[in-house]
């Protein structure tokens, strides 16, 4: 009896994660979006803001989920890195407050053979989006 109860426990406790784990909120494909679109997300999310044109889309929309980053200084790089991202404050940003401070997301496009599925550049448009909003999470 108690080992029932124990795999009843389990069941119970276990199911929610393989239920609600790992589902997108949301699916993100850059055909939807218009010329137009882009370019209101550019004036109301993209002023102090840096990036390579060809990850335009990917940066606006991740950056429309951060309105509190709009007045922040960041800027997007390319690099030979040995992880795919990184948020960095710039060393002179370390010295200024807060709402100062600018802010430096560099995008490795190349690295380690391991680490090659995983890179920026072969992530689906989506998984691109996600990734920078969750790098966009660590300024300030």
């Amino acid at each position: 009896m108690r080992e029932k109860k124990q795999i009843c426990f389990l069941f119970l406790f276990i199911s929610p994660f393989f239920i609600f784990g790992q589902k997108p909120r949301k699916n993100f494909e850059s055909e939807s979006l218009s010329q137009q679109s882009i370019s209101d997300l550019n004036r109301e999310f993209g002023k102090k803001k840096r990036y390579p044109q060809r990850y335009e889309m990917q940066v606006l929309l991740a950056l429309s989920y951060y309105p509190e980053l709009k007045n922040t200084s960041i800027s997007f790089r390319i690099r030979e890195r040995h992880t795919p991202l990184d948020t960095r404050s710039t060393w002179l940003g370390l010295l200024e407050p807060r709402k100062k401070r600018q802010y430096v997301i560099t995008i490795s496009d190349s690295s380690e053979p391991m680490l090659t599925p995983i890179l920026f550049k072969n992530l689906p448009f989506s998984a691109q989006v996600g990734v920078i909003g969750h790098e966009l999470g660590h300024v300030n």
